[in-house]
């Protein structure tokens, strides 16, 4: 009985849910409209993240000749205590005459230059490698 009693003066003292029904009705649909964005936003970004992921393992290994016409890199961050962050881009031109931009390990986006001639490998949308064929007047110039 005294356990009883306890418990009821327990459920009794205010707390957040006596404050959460005071609150105006405004309020609660606002804050509920940003708190739904915030999660649909995560939902949308993993959802979009895992069938490129899926799509890629799906889609063939393709290797094709071409020719690196351009290069970049996109960077943001770097506030305060927070650190750059960087994504490595390249820009090939296949024989048909068709671009197409992959993102590149920051390792392989140092080795590869504009106007590089030599084979990709993608797969999908995802990059896999790019051999560099040296021609016989690269060679003189090494």
């Amino acid at each position: 009985m005294v356990i009883s009693r306890q418990l009821h003066a327990y459920f009794q003292e205010p707390g957040f849910w006596d404050f959460f029904n005071e609150t105006p009705l405004g309020f609660k649909l606002f804050f509920g409209a940003i708190f739904i964005f915030i999660v649909g936003s995560i939902l949308i970004s993993v959802v979009t993240g895992i069938s490129r992921w899926l799509s890629n393992n799906r889609a063939p290994q393709v290797s094709e000749v071409c020719k690196v016409v351009g290069k970049r890199v996109e960077v943001w961050g770097g506030r305060k205590n927070s650190g750059v962050k960087q994504e490595h881009y390249v820009t090939f031109e296949l024989t048909d005459g068709s671009r197409m931009e992959l993102q590149v390990e920051s390792k392989e986006y140092g080795l590869i230059a504009e106007g590089d001639g030599g084979m990709v490998s993608y797969q999908g949308t995802r990059f896999l490698a790019f051999n560099r064929e040296i021609s016989s007047t690269d060679r003189f110039h090494m």
